[in-house]
């Protein structure tokens, strides 16, 4: 890879969600390393606010948000919020001058792609879902290079497949390390529900450990409940000394590394983790989720084997112990499901985006 590229600046818009920060928080640190000026664009009082600072970013902020689930007045004054927002972009560009814009998706993106070409900018989209949402099926239109994650989620002959960007410290961590067979008298047991937590199935891994007792002879289980909703999962349990509960969790390569069995949603982040982890990973799709993506990104792995797709409204805390009373019984099945996500995890996505960049 071209590594003489201290005159290249690159302005990335990306926010809203971990599941946009996160992989161009890898993409960043990628052309950081290739000498690259970056700077980063999100919106006001959102998450990227404190996560991208801490990474040793510069962040600037557009006045705008999503209009899912928003009233009619705010889709009223969605076109005139955009317009405002494509004309801070726009300056930005002016000020700061980049070579290069990508845009990861998300509202914050809509102004940032319309921006970069008004200004006559190379525009590159990365989409981490298996549907494409909104902002992005729009700016594929605008797009030089579309990056998408999942094969064909563009019928576009400007897409490249390259996998969703992980963590660096995913990547270091299990990049060589391929699953084994687990014959220890316990296996490890990890729920997580995000950030924010998921009460659902904090609800339904409550419950079944109060229905089964001994359900602790055989899991070690650690459940990260949301920070918000860490009080609420304390007092559901009947006995909570035999499970550790985690309000967040910082340190995700190391808790993948613990775990055998991952139950959790299928964010395309989680979905892309699990695998890299060669965890044998029980998705339960966000039924709520726009266009479905959630589902359509656990089928990508469970369709070849390489995971569990266990619909929400077919979890029950029945259905979750029978499925891991299977998996506890079978520890040769466990590692060909292992075995076959860590083949489909895609190591060097972020190292292909930053070198189609720097082409």
């Amino acid at each position: 890879m071209n590594t003489n590229n201290s005159s290249k600046k690159i302005m990335i818009f990306a926010g809203g969600t971990g599941g946009h920060i996160y992989p161009a928080i890898a993409i960043a640190s990628c052309l950081k390393k290739q000498n690259c000026s970056i700077q980063w664009v999100g919106a006001t009082n959102k998450m990227e606010a404190k996560i991208v600072p801490q990474h040793g970013f510069k962040i600037n902020f557009l006045n705008i948000s999503g209009i899912r689930r928003k009233g009619i007045i705010a889709k009223l004054l969605a076109p005139f919020m955009l317009q405002i927002a494509v004309i801070q972009a726009v300056k930005l560009i002016i000020k700061h001058r980049p070579n290069i814009v990508l845009a990861m998706g998300g509202f914050v993106s809509a102004p940032g792609g319309i921006a970069a070409k008004l200004c006559f900018k190379k525009l590159y989209i990365h989409e981490q879902n298996a549907i494409a949402g909104m902002t992005n099926k729009g700016l594929s239109l605008l797009a030089n290079v579309i990056f998408e994650s999942y094969r064909n989620t563009f019928k576009n002959k400007k897409a490249i497949f390259t996998g969703n960007p992980l963590r660096d410290s995913i990547v270091k961590r299990f990049k060589d390390k391929k699953p084994i067979l687990n014959q220890a008298k316990k296996l490890n047991l990890l729920l997580f529900g995000g950030s924010l937590g998921a009460r659902i199935l904090n609800q339904n891994l409550c419950n079944l450990v109060n229905k089964n007792h001994d359900i602790t002879d055989k899991f070690n289980i650690k459940h990260q409940t949301g920070e918000n909703l860490y009080q609420e999962v304390l007092q559901e349990y009947q006995d909570n000394s035999r499970i550790e509960i985690l309000p967040f969790i910082t340190d995700m390569d190391k808790q993948l590394d613990w775990a055998d069995i991952v139950i959790c949603r299928a964010g395309a982040g989680s979905v892309a983790e699990c695998a890299a982890a060669g965890c044998v990973a029980i998705f339960i799709p966000l039924p709520t989720a726009v266009d479905d993506h959630q589902t359509y990104n656990a089928k990508y792995l469970s369709n070849k084997k390489a995971a569990i797709l266990l619909p929400q409204p077919q979890l029950n805390s029945e259905n979750l112990i029978d499925i891991l009373n299977k998996l506890f019984d079978d520890r040769k099945n466990m590692l060909k499901i292992a075995t076959q996500a860590h083949t489909m995890a895609c190591f060097s996505s972020t190292d292909k985006i930053v070198e189609q960049m720097l082409k």
